[in-house]
Parts: structure tokens; sequence; C-alpha cells
């Protein structure tokens, strides 16, 4: 069963993102990493969002029988490369 945080809502309703986005970024996405800092998981895939193509990170814990969707962003291009050279985000 995939979960929305009551967070992940609230972003997707400030950013104006659709709320199915969330579910099938988690389904479809090309990279998956592992973030030391945080202890979560992450998904990365880029998505048309508000006319543009733009690369977003979603941020994800798993339990037994739930993932639990906690927030979504949109990344800047230095972001993602600058967290993986760091050794910050692990590829799973």
């Amino acid at each position: 069963m995939i979960v929305y945080t009551e967070h992940l809502e609230l972003r997707l309703k400030l950013r104006q993102i659709p709320y199915g986005l969330p579910k099938k970024l988690y389904l479809t996405a090309y990279e998956r990493y592992f973030d030391r800092d945080t202890q979560l998981l992450i998904a990365v895939k880029e998505v048309k969002y508000k006319n543009k193509q733009r690369e977003f990170a979603l941020i994800y814990k798993r339990k037994i029988n739930e993932v639990i969707l906690i927030t979504l962003h949109p990344l800047k291009p230095y972001q993602k490369l600058g967290r993986i050279k760091s050794g910050r985000w692990q590829k799973v």
C-alpha cells in the first residue's frame, strides 16, 4: 500500500503538483538512492511540470506492508550531482 503523508499532501497543494504524480514517480523512477544523512530513500525521475521537463526527487520510506511517501520537490541540476559526489546519496 502506498501512503501519502500530510506534509506531502500540503506540498502538492502549495506547489500545484498533480495528486497522482508522487505515486507515479515512485512506481516508475529510473534512479533510486539511499540518503545517508536522513536514512530515507529517494526516487528520481524527470517529469513534465508546469510545461517543462524537470527532474524530481521523491523522499520515502518502506515499512513491512506499505510505502510512505514523505515529500517531493524539483531538483536543481547541481543538487543531485553534489549529493552523489559527496557520498550522501548512495545508489540502491
